[in-house]
């Protein structure tokens, strides 16, 4: 299970559902083709930039190798969450920091990391080759066997 937004909400997502959710998500779009038809902005593109030799980085670490902070890009937990939302983005792991010492200390913190980079890009686009709203409606059709007492606009709102 990976933690996935839904209707603003963390969520988790099966490796097995994850290729639907992605081509819902994304319409269609990996990042780099979204970035080249101007359908992101520049800052999420500073954030992805990061993992463009892989790795999974913690949020810390992130925002400032990302270009945000005082004088740099603004609203960074935003972009986060929409990568999130997106599925260009996930959270691997939550880890405590640690010390001089090597001893943890403090809230977990989330580690991101491209699904792409996790699963490979052949897994997380598999259902790229259907229609995005094909994709959605299977997502709706299976939430409703899990959710038979929910009513349809209730299942689509969490869904978003």
């Amino acid at each position: 299970m990976w933690v996935l937004y839904l209707n603003n909400k963390t969520g988790f997502i099966s490796r097995e559902w994850f290729p639907c959710f992605a081509n819902a998500r994304r319409d269609g779009y990996d990042f780099d083709a979204a970035w080249d038809d101007e359908l992101v902005q520049r800052r999420y593109k500073a954030i992805m930039d990061v993992f463009e030799d892989g790795g999974m980085f913690p949020g810390f670490e992130l925002k400032p190798k990302a270009g945000f902070g005082k004088e740099g890009y603004k609203n960074f937990d935003g972009c986060i969450t929409q990568l999130q939302m997106q599925t260009y983005l996930i959270i691997r792991k939550f880890e405590r920091r640690r010390n001089k010492r090597g001893q943890s200390y403090g809230m977990a913190v989330s580690y991101y990391q491209k699904p792409e980079e996790l699963w490979g890009y052949a897994h997380v686009t598999s259902a790229y080759k259907e229609e995005p709203e094909l994709s959605a409606e299977r997502i709706f059709t299976r939430a409703r066997e899990l959710f038979p007492e929910g009513s349809d606009a209730a299942i689509r709102k969490n869904l978003k």
